[in-house]
């Protein structure tokens, strides 16, 4: 490598941005499977805040996704909790996802 580049750290804004890309994959890839999601605004403000560093952009967000969605929404399927062909409401209720359809 014969150059550094530097680049310009992420704002809130833009980590919120690539979260409802995220998101939205998230999304059609469930639909497909006949569970439909929508998500409350501050459920995206939740994701967007705690998937925030400045230091790492926006790399933890995958993660992040991984752990407290689609994790949590695999094992409500899995356990019949999350009903197929009905909608899943995703909100925030004491510092936590959840899931209701």
């Amino acid at each position: 490598i014969d150059e550094v580049i530097m680049f310009e750290p992420l704002s809130k804004e833009d980590v919120k941005g690539i979260l409802k890309l995220q998101i939205n994959q998230i999304v059609e890839l469930l639909q497909e499977k006949g569970v439909n999601l929508v998500f409350s605004n501050e459920a995206v403000d939740y994701l967007a805040n705690k998937g925030y560093d400045i230091a790492y952009g926006a790399r933890p967000i995958k993660r992040l996704l991984q752990k407290e969605l689609v994790n949590e929404l695999a094992t409500k399927i899995i356990s019949g909790e999350i009903v197929k062909d009905e909608t899943v409401s995703v909100g925030v209720e004491n510092g936590k996802l959840v899931f209701a359809n």
